[in-house]
């Protein structure tokens, strides 16, 4: 009988046993599930963060790209306005020489006259 007592509880100790291991086990798995949740979460806080910064990036460029396009257009109308001064000065330069030859020209009739 004493030893069908002790077999007994060393019987319901094993069932315990393996009942606290499994309980063990789910809880493990558990935290293991809660781990990669949180992990997942992270990683997909992180995807976040980085599609923001090229959304920052993209946003920054189309900016400079306009800012680009601009200094473009004001280059060209600066050089446009450069040529047509240039254009203005040759005109004023060659009337000048124009009238200039008309003075030569006038002179030497001048100077022509008197010889004659």
């Amino acid at each position: 009988a004493t030893e069908k007592s002790n077999a007994q509880p060393l019987g319901g100790n094993v069932l315990e046993i393996q009942s606290a291991l499994d309980q063990r086990s789910v809880s493990f798995r558990e935290v293991d599930e809660e781990e990669e949740e949180v992990m997942e979460r992270m990683r997909q806080e992180e995807r976040e963060r980085e599609q923001r910064a090229v959304e920052l990036l993209e946003r920054r460029i189309a900016v400079d790209d306009g800012s680009l396009k601009r200094l473009g257009e004001k280059v060209e109308i600066i050089v446009k306005e450069s040529m047509e001064q240039k254009d203005k000065e040759a005109a004023l330069r060659q009337q000048e020489m124009m009238e200039e030859l008309a003075r030569k020209e006038e002179e030497r009739k001048a100077y022509e006259e008197v010889m004659r």
